[in-house]
């Protein structure tokens, strides 16, 4: 059985590997495993938060779970509402779409709202080349963590976190 930080990890690998075009699933096997994965069995569907949502990993990722009816919702968290209106398509882009509004590298914006019964985190976030270093490892080494922990310690179900 995988810890919750070996799901995590394999779910942002295979995301970003699977959602930009890379054909990682070469076998039957694989998107089976997969799909056990990201699904667990569960007939009520998974709630999926990304963070990093309005980016191309992001973006592509939420497009294609907007699509999914085994996932009963996704809900984003990102810095820009009007780039979340331009990339995902929201019309009012808050709470009753799902679209949370915050900076990752700020444990308080964090919502308990956000996190409630979420089960499935998909991890998108990414600092440009140009960034300075601290800020990079804020954002794509910090946030991830607090992500984690924010999502470890809303859960109700410890044992079904993604």
């Amino acid at each position: 059985r995988l810890s919750t930080m070996q799901r995590i990890s394999i779910a942002f690998f295979v995301a970003t590997v699977f959602i930009t075009g890379c054909h990682f699933f070469s076998s039957q096997k694989e998107k089976i495993f997969w799909n056990k994965f990201l699904y667990n069995g569960d007939d009520n569907g998974q709630i999926v938060l990304i963070t990093g949502a309005t980016g191309r990993t992001g973006s592509r990722l939420y497009h294609q779970l907007k699509e999914d009816n085994k996932v009963r919702e996704v809900r984003v968290f990102v810095r820009d509402v009007d780039k979340a209106r331009d990339v995902l398509g929201c019309e009012k882009c808050d709470i009753s779409e799902g679209i949370y509004i915050g900076d990752v590298t700020e444990p308080d914006d964090f919502s308990d709202e956000m996190m409630e019964g979420v089960s499935t985190v998909a991890i998108a976030v990414g600092a440009g080349g140009s960034t300075p270093k601290e800020m990079q490892r804020s954002v794509e080494f910090d946030s991830v963590i607090t992500t984690v922990r924010k999502l470890a310690a809303s859960s109700s179900d410890k044992n079904n976190l993604k």
